[in-house]
């Protein structure tokens, strides 16, 4: 592997276990890369806030100072939210989804990933009360928030049915949406993540790194659960983490250590990167 210029990593379950980074070593590590002129850009399903903090951790706002967020929803500066690439979903087919789920007396968890802040429901089933991540309640009226607030995407989370759910939205929206699974680290919650069909982790990121200047062929991707699938098949460079599953590892080129050995030093490392 030779000719890296581009580091390109998803944040949890990659860099990060649980919300803590896996060992301060990596990110040092991460660090003198890009002070060897190695770029790092963390793509992410995470919303701009979210990620800002943990960019500037890695000091990724003193070299390259891009950040892809919410599943390629939203490509932004690190410095300040001044979006170079936005993919927004229709709030009407949004709002739309979560009625159809309800009139068929599904169970589900529903969270709207906005510009820079994530909605959530804390009940199974049609919630009237939305919360913010930090668990601020913040409106009672749902129907408010699906007409004022534009969506980067949604997140539609089951513990029964998702086979047969996952089915019947494909169906009726795949000339409209990209939908796609993840699960949860236990394995027991299906996750289905609705976005605009241009929109993923690896379209965007390739594109960005297009109008930077960087090739397929210069850059590498790290990435561990379904909503990464489309970057580690897209990306000619990639790698997955061994705390993945199967499917996702079918995904990638390579496979490297478990996030809390630090997987993705380990790999640059082995690779002289």
């Amino acid at each position: 592997m030779k000719n890296i210029k581009v580091i390109v990593s998803d944040l949890d379950g990659t860099l990060l276990f649980n919300n803590k980074y896996s060992s301060e070593q990596q990110i040092q590590y991460l660090k003198e890369l890009q002070n060897k002129g190695i770029m790092l850009i963390i793509s992410t399903g995470r919303s701009w806030n979210e990620t800002v903090k943990i960019a500037k951790d890695l000091e990724i706002d003193k070299h390259l100072n891009y950040v892809v967020c919410e599943n390629g929803s939203y490509v932004s500066k690190v410095s300040e939210f001044n979006p170079l690439m936005v993919e927004t979903i229709d709030k009407d087919i949004v709002k739309e989804i979560y009625e159809t789920l309800n009139n068929q007396n599904y169970s589900f968890y529903f969270k709207k990933y906005t510009e820079q802040n994530v909605y959530y429901t804390n009940e199974l089933g049609m919630s009237k009360t939305f919360y913010t991540r930090s668990n601020k309640l913040i409106d009672k009226n749902n129907d408010q928030h699906f007409e004022n607030i534009s969506y980067g995407f949604a997140q539609f989370s089951f513990q029964n049915n998702a086979d047969k759910i996952f089915s019947m939205l494909d169906e009726k929206y795949k000339d409209k949406l990209s939908i796609i699974w993840d699960a949860d680290d236990e394995k027991t919650k299906m996750h289905y993540i609705v976005s605009s069909k241009n929109s993923n982790k690896g379209a965007k990121t390739l594109e960005l790194l297009k109008n930077l200047g960087y090739t397929n062929e210069e850059a590498i991707f790290f990435g561990d659960s379904g909503n990464d699938i489309p970057a580690l098949e897209a990306f000619k460079n990639s790698v997955v983490m061994k705390n993945a599953t199967e499917q996702v590892k079918k995904a990638a080129k390579f496979v490297t250590k478990h996030c809390l050995e630090d997987g993705v030093m380990h790999f640059l490392m082995e690779n002289n990167i």
